[in-house]
Order: structure tokens, then C-alpha cells, then sequence
């Protein structure tokens, strides 16, 4: 079964997670942090609410990731599986200076910002719709995949984002 967690202020699960279930986050700030990396097999989807990635041994996120709301950010590198599969359709998944490794990235909705950390798909990255946006952050941001489709509904779509006022390069790389 699944572990619904809605919450009105923060809580924190620092043991690992395992099982056949996933995690539903749909509201407060939850932070998945501690020593042992989870091991369940279910998604994790966070409709509303924060939920902030913080294993100092990944993964946090073993499986897929569906944000359809709220916010996923993360503290430290490796906190996906590498067969990890992301989709977006709402809310913001927002990088920071460590490096996160996964399966694939569809977009239909939502912003992701690299943070200026080093964001690598093994697979295809996937933006289509008229409101999705990845942006390579000021400062280094770094985001590379294997395939990279752009769709929209009209030609004034903006899909990548790259800033460019800081010291360090942002760099997009496709067919890596």
C-alpha cells in the first residue's frame, strides 16, 4: 500500500523506506533524509505541498517520480535510482548544486530549474504542451540526455531556458 502523507507544517522520515507501495505527498513539507537509502517500488507523487530529497546514501527516490504540484527539491547527489523515470505535469522541481542521475524527464506542465548542479537523462527528455519550462541555472547549471523532443501548440512556445549573467557556462548536451 501507499504511504499518504499529508501534512500542515513538516515532517521528516530518516529510516529507509521499502516495500511494494509509494509515497503521495499532497500537502506540508516532507523531507526524505538519513543514512540508508529507500527501497520501495511504487511511485512517488506529490501533488501539493514540498517534498525535499536529503539522503546522505540514495536513493530517496528508487522508482518513478510523478509532480503534478507543490515542489521536489534535493540536499545532496544521487538522490534518484538510475532507472528512475520523472514526470511533470504541474508544480517545480528545483535543482541546487548537486548532481542527480535518472531514467527519463516528460514534461507537459511545470518549470525545472537545474540548480547548478549536473542534471544527466539516460534516456529521452520529452517537453511538450504550452507551459512546461527547463531552465539551466545561472551560475553552471549542466542538463544532458540522450534524446531531447520540443513540442508545443504554437510556435512561441518557450521550452529551455538558459540563463547566461553569471561566471560559469550553463550547458545543454543531447545525444550524450
Amino acid at each position: 500500500a501507499d504511504l499518504e502523507v499529508t501534512l500542515t507544517a513538516s515532517g521528516m522520515i530518516s529510516g529507509a523506506i521499502n516495500g511494494g507501495g509509494g509515497i503521495l505527498l499532497s500537502g506540508g513539507t516532507l523531507v526524505l533524509s538519513g543514512a540508508s537509502a529507500n527501497g520501495f517500488s511504487g511511485t512517488t507523487a506529490v501533488s501539493a505541498g514540498t517534498l525535499t530529497l536529503s539522503k546522505t546514501t540514495g536513493p530517496a527516490i528508487p522508482a518513478a517520480l510523478n509532480v503534478s504540484g507543490g515542489t521536489v527539491n534535493w540536499t545532496q547527489d544521487n538522490q534518484f535510482a538510475a532507472g528512475s523515470a520523472i514526470t511533470q505535469s504541474s508544480g517545480a522541481i528545483a535543482g541546487s548544486a548537486n548532481s542527480q542521475a535518472f531514467a527519463s524527464l516528460t514534461m507537459t506542465g511545470g518549470t525545472f530549474s537545474t540548480g547548478t548542479g549536473a542534471i544527466s537523462v539516460s534516456g529521452a527528455t520529452t517537453i511538450s504542451g504550452t507551459g512546461p519550462l527547463l531552465s539551466l541555472s545561472n551560475g553552471g547549471g549542466r542538463f544532458s540526455t540522450a534524446s531531447l523532443a520540443l513540442t508545443g501548440a504554437s510556435a512561441d512556445t518557450n521550452y529551455v531556458n538558459i540563463e547566461n549573467n553569471g561566471a560559469a557556462a550553463q550547458v545543454l548536451t543531447v545525444g550524450a
